[in-house]
């Protein structure tokens, strides 16, 4: 279980409208190292976690103005202090009125009189809890970030993969149009087109290679094997080699 020391120092709010019969009670909790807040009225105690979220909330049930359970319906109405754990203070024992306190939000019930260890005990007890429920919503939201991030990861090495496929597409292309070409008239063609065929089928295996070589780099550079260097390129030249790669391609149809 989490030790109540390691969540730091809380605060509690004290509603009651005789806040007296809780000096006491208030005393024992500041020697324990509680914060506390007091308000008189749950008009008071609303208007107070507008100022001060609390950490947990101490309310009475019979009040002048609005009762405890009106009180505790607007505090879970409200974004700002829906989570505050409220643990009612009541001499009353009928087992309807604790089902009343639960659906209108309660966390907990003390009966009056109350008794220092046990409000205690309980106060530690929904701390505590309140805490786990924290720590996972942000365990939570991490999961959805880093989830989040994966996707957007694996959509960029789709494209990724999708521009390769592409871009090895013509110089394949290219490698099949030149050689079934000096495949099947290699005895008809001149000397001349036959270099002119294997040089352009030589560019196209380089440009195959290289290709291949910026993947497996692209590979090692995700996996963190591979420190990232940027260079200057001519990115005329790269326009020319792919131009002079796909013109006999364009020519023949007619582009």
């Amino acid at each position: 279980m989490m030790e109540l020391e390691s969540i730091g120092k809380k605060t509690i709010l004290a509603v009651d409208d005789k806040i007296e019969n809780l000096k006491v009670l208030i005393q024992y909790l500041q020697h324990r190292g509680f914060e506390l807040m007091v308000a008189q009225s749950g008009e008071e105690a609303i208007k107070y976690t507008e100022q001060v979220v609390p950490d947990i909330i101490l309310l009475d049930v019979l009040m002048p103005g609005i009762d405890g359970f009106e009180t505790c319906r607007r505090l879970k109405a409200n974004e700002t202090t829906r989570d505050i754990p409220v643990i009612f203070m009541t001499a009353l024992a009928e087992t309807v009125e604790k089902v009343k306190g639960f659906e209108v939000g309660a966390a907990d019930y003390l009966t009056k009189p109350l008794q220092h260890e046990e409000v205690l005990a309980r106060v530690r007890t929904h701390l505590t809890i309140r805490a786990f429920q924290q720590r996972l919503q942000e365990q939570n939201i991490l999961l959805q970030e880093k989830n989040r991030q994966l996707i957007e990861a694996n959509a960029i090495k789709n494209k990724f993969f999708s521009i390769i496929a592409h871009d090895l597409k013509n110089p394949i292309n290219t490698l099949m149009t030149y050689s079934a070409t000096l495949l099947n008239n290699f005895d008809r063609l001149e000397s001349d087109k036959v270099k002119k065929g294997i040089e352009t089928i030589n560019k196209s295996v380089n440009r195959a290679y290289t290709l291949l070589v910026d993947l497996l780099m692209w590979a090692l550079s995700q996996s963190g094997k591979m420190a990232y260097k940027s260079e200057e390129i001519d990115l005329g030249q790269v326009a020319r080699e792919n131009i002079e790669l796909l013109l006999d391609r364009a020519s023949e149809k007619g582009i």
